[in-house]
């Protein structure tokens, strides 16, 4: 699970604060403190009141580590797992760049803010001496539409920005004629899901209106006993299940994810692998 993964990782969390661009200019980006990238698995929460207008980023390079950017922090945080302590950073010393990628200038002098502790999926510090958390969001469930994903988790969109779909075969599934649903079923906490849905977040904003819409159904972990995914027979996630006129004409699943518009427009033009359901 990848909010597991954060969290045994000492549940790294990065956060970039913006720097002037000359100074980003003049400066080079600091040789460990870069590539950190948007996280949307965790609110902030200091004193028991969120922080809505704090930012999140985790940098792979940095060893998992979180930056906290935004309001009502004394500069920007980094929280580090190898030494399982978060770090002040002055926020002019923060970049978030055009791609939201974020990184810490070369010249950054970061300072012990607090301990922390993972518990469970949650991680606890404190910020000016006041009790802090990264809490883990509820997961969605049940039906939603994608705009709604992108809303609840920011690196759905940051990761659907990374995925080019062929123009080509977009325009092929444009001139469908007959209308088709699919229903992606999918978990937060499914990493896999992580990597893939944002592909087809990317597939349905470049399709715009076409007789192709597309919903998305959030489920448990376990999800063995849900109704919806009973009575589906869906027994990974993300499963695709794509109709017209009513009727299941095929599923999207495994490496289907790899290129989703081209299995796709497979399983409407009917040349796709059938299905062992």
């Amino acid at each position: 699970m990848r909010l597991a993964r954060l969290a045994s990782a000492v549940l790294s969390l990065p956060f970039l604060l913006a720097a002037s661009p000359l100074a980003a200019q003049m400066i080079p980006p600091h040789p460990v403190y870069q590539g950190f990238e948007p996280v949307g698995e965790y609110d902030l929460e200091i004193a028991g009141a969120p922080q809505p207008g704090v930012e999140l980023f985790r940098s792979d390079r940095a060893g998992s580590a979180v930056l906290m950017v935004g309001p009502g922090l004394p500069g920007a945080l980094v929280l580090v797992p190898r030494d399982r302590a978060v770090e002040r950073v002055d926020r002019n010393k923060v970049v978030i760049g055009n791609d939201g990628r974020a990184f810490l200038l070369a010249d950054a002098q970061l300072q012990k803010e607090s301990a922390f502790q993972a518990l469970g999926t949650n991680v606890t510090f404190t910020v000016g001496g006041k009790p802090a958390q990264l809490k883990e969001k509820p997961w969605l469930l049940g039906m939603h539409q994608g705009t709604e994903l992108l809303q609840h988790d920011v690196s759905y969109a940051f990761l659907a920005q990374q995925y080019n779909p062929s123009p080509a075969i977009l325009r092929q599934l444009k001139a469908t004629p007959q209308p088709v649903r699919v229903r992606v079923f999918f978990g937060n906490w499914c990493p896999h899901c992580h990597e893939m849905v944002p592909r087809i977040l990317k597939v349905e904003k470049e399709l715009g209106p076409s007789n192709i819409h597309f919903e998305f159904y959030g489920l448990p972990s376990p999800f063995g006993e849900e109704p919806e995914a009973k009575r589906m027979g869906v027994t990974g996630v993300p499963t695709g299940v794509v109709f017209r006129g009513g009727r299941e004409i095929g599923r999207l699943s495994g490496s289907d994810w790899a290129i989703p518009e081209l299995a796709l427009k497979k399983v409407i033009d009917g040349t796709a692998t059938k299905s062992s359901r």
